[in-house]
């Protein structure tokens, strides 16, 4: 049911260098309605206290809102709802950046300008905060799995030892988990989780790839960006992304190289050069609402 609140009208930024940050409202209750007011901050002066989320839109049905502290109201996706819902504080505000929400999508001037502020939006951000979904129990199980498999010595994936180390039994380990029956089984999941929305969206390369801290969520559970790539390295020494098509797992290692190059200064080695026909190669499979963005996602990402 659509709420009587007037939508809330965007006044102009005071500088090209201004971004918006929603300042969430906390709450006890988990369905209680989303609350916040906006702020303006100057990326020129301003400390990255605030978060970034990391999001695909989901169907473009604005049914779900988020109230505003001036009586007006932003029309949200669910599924931005849903993270929204799942990142509010209990006790206090929360900063967090989302483009649907922190850009004023029908204003094509700002949008322009905007967007070649994301380098900087992302970068300048105290963390990232990958909302990969919710819902499924199935997936949010072979994520706290991802978890697992970084706390224990190859985490018992296979029962037998690997490249000579020791595995341990997975039984043994007082923590849920799904990878208990067949081999194809726990293949199909990985390939499953893989194979979310997130993992293919186009804008999602500069915004892990730029900052240094970053938390993958779904549902209740998370992962720190480090931990699931030793993970995903861990699966594939146990063969378990056998299911997972080449593209996928070679753009995630490069994302992964990209990440230590831009946060720890590594060289990165899976491609010879940073140059934009380097990149489009290398990400060619992800996708963008706007053709236009093939490039404009990865721009970013090149050697000057």
């Amino acid at each position: 049911m659509t709420e009587a609140r007037p939508l809330y009208s965007y006044p102009p930024l005071p500088s090209p260098t201004h971004i918006r940050v929603i300042a969430l409202k906390p709450s006890t209750t988990t369905n209680a309605a989303l609350r916040c007011s906006i702020r303006h901050v100057n990326l020129d002066d301003y400390l990255g206290n605030y978060e970034a989320i990391s999001y695909t839109w989901g169907r473009p049905v604005f049914d779900h809102s988020l109230r505003c502290s001036d009586g007006t109201r932003f029309a949200i996706t669910a599924n931005l709802h849903a993270a929204l819902q799942s990142f509010r504080n209990i006790a206090s505000t929360r900063l967090l950046w989302a483009d649907a929400i922190c850009i004023n999508q029908n204003d094509s001037k700002e949008k322009n300008i905007q967007i070649k502020l994301m380098r900087r939006v992302y970068r300048t951000a105290h963390r990232v905060l990958v909302w990969l979904g919710s819902g499924v129990e199935d997936i949010e199980d072979t994520m706290n799995c991802l978890l697992l498999v970084t706390k224990v010595p190859f985490a018992a994936l296979t029962g037998t030892s690997v490249k000579g180390r020791e595995v341990s039994s997975v039984a043994k380990v007082n923590e849920p988990t799904v990878f208990i029956d067949t081999q194809k089984k726990r293949q199909l999941q990985i390939k499953r989780f893989l194979n979310l929305d997130w993992f293919s969206r186009r804008w999602i390369i500069q915004e892990v790839v730029l900052n240094s801290d970053v938390c993958l969520n779904y549902g209740q559970s998370d992962i720190s960006w480090v931990r699931f790539m030793h993970a995903f390295q861990i699966l594939g020494d146990v063969e378990l992304l056998m299911e997972v098509e080449v593209p996928i797992q070679r753009s995630l290692s490069i994302m992964f190289e990209l990440w230590q190059a831009h946060s720890l200064k590594r060289s990165v080695t899976s491609i010879e050069r940073r140059d934009i026909l380097s990149l489009l190669e290398a990400f060619h499979h992800f996708d963008c609402f706007d053709g236009r963005d093939r490039l404009f996602a990865l721009a970013a990402l090149v050697e000057d």
